[in-house]
């Protein structure tokens, strides 16, 4: 199932270095080339599921625009996760690749669904780096208020400042990967649910209602208004109900 059997090499996106500058470059370099391989990935199955896919997507794939000045670390990053890419076994998602529909849409889903997890994986481990970088911000304004008290001196107004901007951006970050790791599973689940409706399946529940109600959920006011809106929009169902034209049906 392309990318389905080949999950394993999801295992080690983003493990934590083991010490020193050398591997704490070797991680960056590594949660980049992740990073842009997985983000091309989604965008090539979405074009898959639109019916938007050329036969020959391998070899029109490019790297990122990148500034001149650019470091090298990202810029060979860029170019190594499109020759991963180019080097994936045929998917039956792909045109001309399948002999069914059914086939077609459950190795679309299936790696989909493992795409955007490992996409997931990436920025919970994001997350955790910066609450480990928290932790040591907390750790040196202690240390230097021992210090100071044991000097006798006056430590005047004690400052958090610092402490109290790091864990706002913390939460900012977290609760935005948390909406959008939302967003792509439902939306995902939503694809899926009406490409079998539109190869003749009978759900047990109407695709559009669960999918509104899973939205009414979501962390932001601004998201939901804006999905709903276009969740209500007559065309909505015929799109999402709708097949490529090369996975046969």
């Amino acid at each position: 199932m392309g990318l389905a059997r080949a999950s394993v090499c999801f295992d080690d996106m983003g493990a934590e270095p083991d010490g020193g500058e050398e591997d704490a470059s070797q991680h960056l370099a590594r949660v980049h080339f992740d990073t842009v391989r997985m983000t091309t990935m989604c965008g090539i199955l979405d074009q898959a599921r639109w019916g938007q896919l050329s036969q020959g997507w391998r070899s029109e794939l490019g790297a990122p625009g990148r500034p001149p000045a650019t470091s090298s670390l990202y810029t060979d990053g860029d170019w190594l996760a499109i020759e991963e890419l180019r080097m994936l076994p045929p998917a039956k998602w792909e045109p001309a690749e399948s002999v069914s529909w059914r086939e077609s849409l459950e190795d679309w889903y299936l790696d989909s669904r493992d795409v955007a997890d490992a996409l997931t994986d990436l920025e919970q481990r994001f997350d955790a780096s910066q609450r480990r970088s928290a932790r040591g911000v907390r750790r040196a304004r202690v240390k230097l208020d021992c210090t100071v008290r044991t000097r006798g001196t006056s430590p005047g107004p004690l400052s958090f400042s610092t402490l109290d901007t790091f864990e706002r951006a913390i939460d900012t970050a977290s609760a935005s990967h948390e909406l959008v790791r939302r967003k792509r599973r439902d939306w995902l689940e939503a694809q899926y649910r009406a490409g079998l409706v539109a190869g003749g399946e009978v759900l047990d529940h109407d695709w559009v209602e669960w999918f509104v109600d899973r939205v009414r959920s979501w962390p932001s006011d601004v998201a939901v208004r804006v999905t709903l809106e276009a969740a209500a929009d007559v065309g909505f169902r015929q799109r999402f109900e709708t097949l490529p034209g090369y996975w046969p049906h």
